[in-house]
């Protein structure tokens, strides 16, 4: 099931254009049609790891990519 994201030129979000959820790319019409409807807009800030990180490493290189990110001084996660 494609989205509105089929058509967008950005890869972060062409990774989400098969997601089961009406997402739509940043402007002014998601925020139009929702003073239209008269429903809150939903904002997501979007996440990504590198592909390394995320395919290559396992999940203890995104463990490691997450900490590396906090900084030295924080505690590890588990």
């Amino acid at each position: 099931m494609a989205n509105r994201l089929a058509s967008a030129t950005s890869p972060y979000l062409l990774q989400h254009r098969d997601n089961p959820v009406d997402w739509w790319e940043w402007g002014p019409e998601p925020f139009e049609e929702a003073r239209r409807r008269n429903v809150p807009v939903l904002l997501s800030v979007g996440y990504s790891v590198h592909f390394r990180v995320s395919l290559g490493r396992g999940r203890r290189g995104r463990e490691q990519a997450h900490n590396d990110l906090r900084g030295s001084g924080k505690p590890r996660l588990r």
